[in-house]
């Protein structure tokens, strides 16, 4: 699923790391020495660069968020839609394929991001599964019933 949303819709790319390693080595030289003035400019520099990679983060964590919600909508959508396909196909074993292909989707839409879901789209999710479970439940009865009204045998 992920691969195929990345081909039409490409995520943000990384902001790379923060590291002051170096303005760390510069100041604690800087404080041996004793250097007020060298101290707080690489100080300054420390901050700015603090700052700016914040900047850069928010702004990218504000694309990431959107980048997952069409991603889980696309995939819930895939899923719902597999499932309906799936009910409605002839083939018992082509159906069933759909189906839990479709559950599959839909866990890959749902499970990463379940702790930031609100209690009413679980409700629905789990009630969705819920049913999801009685309708192949009853569809595996209703073939077996077939079979034997056709006097065929499961072997």
């Amino acid at each position: 699923m992920r691969f195929g949303i990345k081909s039409f819709y490409s995520p943000p790319q990384g902001i790379g790391y923060f590291s002051s390693y170096e303005l760390n080595q510069k100041l604690r030289l800087a404080e041996e020495k004793g250097d007020v003035e060298k101290i707080e400019k690489i100080k300054n520099k420390i901050e700015e660069k603090q700052k700016k990679y914040n900047e850069t983060k928010e702004i990218y964590n504000q694309s990431m968020a959107s980048y997952v919600k069409i991603r889980r909508f696309v995939a819930a959508f895939i899923g719902i839609a597999s499932i309906i396909i799936g009910i409605f196909i002839a083939d018992y074993f082509l159906g069933a394929g759909f189906i839990v292909g479709g559950a599959f989707c839909i866990f890959d839409a749902t499970s990463f991001w379940w702790s930031s879901l609100s209690d009413i789209v679980r409700f629905f999710i789990i009630m969705g599964a819920l049913l999801l479970l009685f309708l192949v439940g009853f569809l595996l009865v209703k073939h077996s019933y077939k079979q034997k009204e056709k006097g065929e045998h499961n072997v």
